[in-house]
């Protein structure tokens, strides 16, 4: 599990650096700007999909097994 912090942190980093987070099962989700993540108390919504499959999923933070930066 990542905790709140360590995900608020990379969110709001200035300047931001785009991460990647992974999910148990093998899952990845790449954040490229603030704007594709929202942090909640025990879960985050993240944007996936862009065209016509735009949408929002959510995923608890006991679902995330670690944070990476991007190397850009």
């Amino acid at each position: 599990m990542v905790p709140f912090g360590k995900v608020g942190e990379h969110i709001v980093a200035e300047p931001f650096r785009p991460f990647r987070i992974s999910l148990t099962g093998g899952k990845q989700v790449d954040i490229l700007n603030p704007e594709m993540i929202l942090l909640g108390r025990n879960s985050v919504r993240v944007y996936a999909g862009g065209g016509k499959n735009t949408a929002w999923e959510d995923v608890s933070l006991s679902q995330m097994q670690a944070i990476d930066l991007i190397n850009s």
